[in-house]
């Protein structure tokens, strides 16, 4: 026997306007915000269009891939980037920072407190020593207020040479001496020589030069020096370097 459920106009309203509230609550819920208190786990992808927001730690245990172009890999925590790193704050490096590129640096560098690169001015200061295994190119002025040692050839300009192995001096221009005094010796026992074309003085200023000279008169046989017979006068004769 079929039971026929009939419903009036008057009753049949309620129920329409239940199920329409039910479905436009489930619409609701579904593009609501959803709060979840408890793990999730899932063994699929998570796909969020709109904005992730985590006010936890986040742990990602995986490579982490921004949009192709900056990857950190899980295995060795390695970061790498195709763009720039731009920093507000400090940037502390525990190990090595190894830069392949250039490096342009815009404000002061200071190195463990004790080397100083100034920015404003370009000018470095160090409380250590400076060691350069290759070459040392000074565009300016080299300026040292202590000690210099050199352990090796000075050349000036390729004009002038100091030999480290045996400390002779030689220059292909003129060495003057202003006011000062010029002294060539070694101990009370040992000889030193001064090899010279020509010397010149002078007797009262400048306008009057002297040289020294050997005259061409000889002495008696019988006159020696250092257990040799002389040969003639050394003199001094007015007159100007060279003869």
């Amino acid at each position: 026997m079929k039971g026929i459920l009939m419903f009036s106009r008057s009753q049949a309203m309620p129920i329409v306007v239940a199920v329409v509230l039910s479905l436009l609550f489930v619409v609701a819920s579904v593009h609501a915000a959803t709060t979840i208190s408890t793990n999730v786990a899932t063994g699929g992808n998570i796909d969020a269009t709109g904005t992730l927001a985590v006010t936890g730690v986040t742990s990602l245990y995986g490579n982490l891939n921004i949009n192709g172009y900056a990857t950190t890999t899980a295995a060795n925590g390695n970061f790498a980037t195709a763009g720039n790193i731009t920093v507000v704050g400090n940037t502390n490096a525990t190990g090595t920072l190894a830069v392949t590129g250039v490096t342009s640096l815009y404000g002061n560098l200071n190195i463990n407190g004790y080397a100083t690169t100034t920015a404003a001015s370009g000018n470095f200061a160090t409380a250590g020593n400076i060691t350069v295994v290759g070459n040392t190119n000074a565009t300016g002025t080299l300026a040292v207020t202590g000690v210099t040692s050199l352990y090796g050839n000075l050349n000036i300009n390729g004009f002038a040479t100091t030999t480290a192995a045996s400390g002779n001096f030689a220059t292909a221009g003129d060495v003057t001496v202003g006011g000062g005094n010029v002294t060539v010796t070694t101990t009370n026992s040992a000889t030193s020589t001064v090899e010279v074309g020509c010397i010149q003085t002078y007797a009262t200023s400048t306008a009057t030069p002297v040289r020294l000279a050997l005259s061409t008169a000889t002495l008696t046989a019988t006159t020696t020096f250092a257990g040799a017979a002389t040969g003639g006068y050394l003199l001094w004769a007015y007159g100007s370097c060279p003869l």
